[in-house]
C-alpha cells in the first residue's frame, strides 16, 4: 500500500475493471471528453469505478477503483471518441475533489499481496482449469464451440482476467477487486467457478425443449468467436 496521497480523474461506470484488462469504451458526454483529453495530453491516467447504486447522489464512487491508461483512440465527429484503456493498478479514493465538470478525488494507490507460497501451490492451476470448463460449458450451451484457452502465467494477472470473465453481478465483481491477497483471491474466483460449474452442468443435462437460459439477463461477459 503506498502511503502518498494521489490526484486521480474519476470516470464512474457500470463496470469494474482489473489490473492488466483491457476495455473499449464510447466517450461522448463533454465532462468526459475534456477529461479524457486531458488524460491523453498530460499522459496520465485516470480512474474507473463503479457507481453505487444505493447512494442518491448522481455517479457516486465506490470507494475502490482501478487506474486506467488510454492505449487507443479513435476519434468521431462532435469531439466523441472510442478509446480502448488498460487497467494498472488498484486505488482507494480518500477524500473526492470538487471544482470539476467531472469528478476527481485523492486517492492512495494498492499493491496485491502475493504469498510466498503461492508458487509452490497448485491453486492457480486449479483455477486455470476451472475456469477453462466453466468457458466451455458457456460455449456449449450457446451452440458454440471455443478453441484452447492461453490464460496467464502470472498469477495476478490470472487472477484478474478471471475475475474480469466471470458472470457474476457487478457488486460481486467489486468484491473480487477489493481482495488484495492474490491467494484469498484465487480461493474466492475457484469456489464461484465451482458453483458455476455445478449449476451449467445441470442446465446442460435439462432436455432441449426445457426452457433454454436467458443469456442476456445471465450476464453471459464475453464473446467466444
Amino acid at each position: 500500500m503506498s502511503e502518498q496521497l494521489n490526484y486521480l480523474r474519476l470516470f464512474p461506470l457500470s463496470l469494474v475493471l482489473f489490473p492488466g484488462v483491457r476495455t473499449p469504451l464510447h466517450i461522448f458526454e463533454d465532462r468526459y471528453k475534456q477529461m479524457i483529453n486531458e488524460c491523453i495530453t498530460l499522459d496520465e491516467p485516470f480512474g474507473v469505478v463503479l457507481v453505487r447504486e444505493d447512494v442518491e447522489e448522481e455517479d457516486f464512487p465506490h470507494e475502490y477503483g482501478t487506474a486506467a491508461i488510454v492505449t487507443h483512440v479513435e476519434r468521431l465527429s462532435g469531439g466523441r471518441m472510442n478509446i480502448v484503456v488498460q487497467g494498472e493498478r488498484r486505488f482507494r479514493i480518500v477524500e473526492l475533489v470538487p471544482g470539476h465538470p467531472y469528478r476527481a478525488a485523492m486517492v492512495e494507490f494498492l499493491d496485491p499481496v502475493v504469498p510466498a507460497s503461492l508458487k509452490r501451490s497448485k491453486l492457480p492451476a486449479d483455477v486455470s482449469d476451472a475456469f477453462t470448463r466453466y468457458v466451455k460449458l458457456l460455449a456449449s450451451l450457446a451452440g458454440q464451440s471455443v478453441d484452447a484457452l492461453e490464460l496467464p502465467d502470472d498469477v495476478e494477472m490470472l487472477a484478474s482476467v478471471v475475475a474480469s470473465l466471470l458472470a457474476v453481478p457487478l457488486e460481486m465483481r467489486q468484491d473480487l477487486l477489493q481482495q488484495l491477497d492474490v491467494q484469498r483471491l484465487l480461493e474466492q474466483e475457484l469456489e464461484l467457478l465451482n458453483e458455476q460449474i455445478e449449476t451449467l452442468t445441470e442446465v446442460a443435462r435439462r432436455p432441449r425443449q426445457a426452457a433454454p437460459l436467458d443469456w442476456k439477463e445471465d450476464g453471459m461477459p464475453f464473446s467466444l468467436n
